[in-house]
Order: structure tokens, then C-alpha cells, then sequence
């Protein structure tokens, strides 16, 4: 292996392993886990339904205050909620509400309670819209409901699958990459010099191409990601073959 493609291999390494310390901690939030103890931070709001719409009965009054979920997750507003339990967590004068994962609702003044007729379970002038979940949050949703041995087991097979991944499309990947950087690194070089062969090539080029004349670090720019492509169309036909 090149010395290029060592530190194109050493790059992808470095941004797979961070990519996937971004995703692990996102899904190793265990204690937002039905039956988990979680410690709540001050200031967050307590409601009566899992929504902004929803009167805000509670805020709590410091952080690490222990409550027990209890149900959840669901998703309205763009955040993830869960039912919590103050009187599950040992504290025999608590109740119960629902709370955003990421513990940003600090707005507690919001809201109204559902007896109302207004609130979002009445389907009658929700104060808030209530947006579909994107895919990250559904694909969470479904993470979180699975048991330990079934996140074990796709844990396991993706280690698995991971290698056999790689030696399909690594290769693709790191000759993608190093034809973008050498693509941006021409245009940036061209782009600083523009002052010394613009004005040749406007006059070479304008009698071949009219007054249409094209940017020439742009044309010269893209090669590499041209030859990228045509290098993966080839490769295609013979695996077709």
C-alpha cells in the first residue's frame, strides 16, 4: 500500500472510529431505559403528556433528582419523551410526568392540561404541531425497545459483517475520497493563481467556446472525480462479466 493511501486509510480509520464513539454514546444512554433510575438536572419541566402542549406541572427543584422511567419513549416536537416516576424512585410523596430526554424544555409557563379540551390528546387546537419523527429518532425508538440480548446479537453480527463490508467498498471509498482531495486541492491552487493564466486562457478559449467560456480551474478541478467515476463504471461492467 502507497504511502497515500496509508493516510487516506489512517483518515477513514480515524472518522469511522469517531463516527461510531458519536453513535455508541448515543445509544449507550442505558439509564433512559424502562425500569432505570435516571437523575434529572434543575430547572427541567415535568408534564402531564409526552408534548409541549401539555400544562407543565412540575420543575424540578435540583439536579440529580432521582426519578424512575417508567414508560416512553415517545416523540412530539421534535423531542423524545419518557413517563417518570418520582414515587417509583423511593420518594413516597412524589408523582409521576413526562420529561424530554435531552432535559431542554425549561419553558414550564406552556402548556395546558388535557382536561381542558385543548390538549394534544383531544385532537382539539393542540397548541403545538407535532412533526413526524425523522429516521434517527425512529431508528433510536426501536433501539431502546429491543431487550439486552437482541442489542447483543446485532452488536455481534455487525462486528461480524463489518470486515466483509470493508473489502467490498473500502476500496471504492478511498479512492472516492482521494480523488475529492486532490480535486479541491487543484481547484484551491488554481483559484490562487488565477491572476496568472486567466487572462490566456480567456483569449485561447474564447475561440472555441464563444463567450459561454467555462471556468477552467472548475474543468481542470473535477478530472479526478471523473476518472473516480469512470474507474467504478469499469469495475462494475467486470464484475458484471
Amino acid at each position: 500500500m502507497s504511502t497515500n493511501r496509508k493516510i487516506i486509510t489512517m483518515a477513514i480509520a480515524y472518522v469511522t472510529i469517531t463516527c461510531l464513539t458519536s453513535v455508541t454514546s448515543v445509544f449507550a444512554q442505558a439509564e433512559w431505559e424502562r425500569g432505570k433510575i435516571v437523575g434529572l438536572r434543575a430547572g427541567t419541566c415535568i408534564r402531564e403528556g409526552p408534548g409541549l402542549g401539555y400544562r407543565a406541572h412540575t420543575r424540578v427543584p435540583e439536579n440529580d433528582w432521582a426519578v424512575k422511567v417508567i414508560d416512553g419513549p415517545r416523540v412530539a416536537n421534535g423531542h423524545t419523551w419518557w413517563d417518570t416516576s418520582r414515587r417509583a424512585a423511593g420518594d413516597p410523596s412524589g408523582g409521576t410526568g413526562w420529561v424530554t430526554e435531552d432535559q431542554t424544555d425549561k419553558d414550564c409557563s406552556n402548556g395546558v392540561a388535557p382536561s381542558q379540551g385543548t390538549g394534544p390528546n383531544t385532537g382539539q387546537g393542540s397548541s403545538t404541531s407535532q412533526p413526524k419523527p425523522n429516521i434517527f429518532i425512529s431508528l433510536r425508538i426501536w433501539w431502546y425497545q429491543q431487550s439486552g440480548l437482541v442489542k447483543w446479537m446485532i452488536a455481534i453480527l455487525a462486528l461480524l459483517l463489518a470486515p466483509a463490508l470493508w473489502r467490498i467498498i473500502g476500496g471504492v471509498v478511498i479512492d472516492f475520497i482521494g480523488a475529492a482531495f486532490l480535486s479541491l486541492a487543484i481547484w484551491i491552487t488554481l483559484d490562487l493563481t488565477r491572476s496568472l493564466w486567466q487572462g490566456i486562457w480567456l483569449s485561447v478559449a474564447e475561440s472555441i467556446f464563444g463567450r459561454d467560456i467555462p471556468d477552467l480551474a472548475f474543468l481542470l478541478s473535477v478530472l479526478p472525480l471523473a476518472s473516480w467515476v469512470i474507474s467504478l463504471i469499469r469495475r462494475s461492467i467486470r464484475l458484471q462479466r
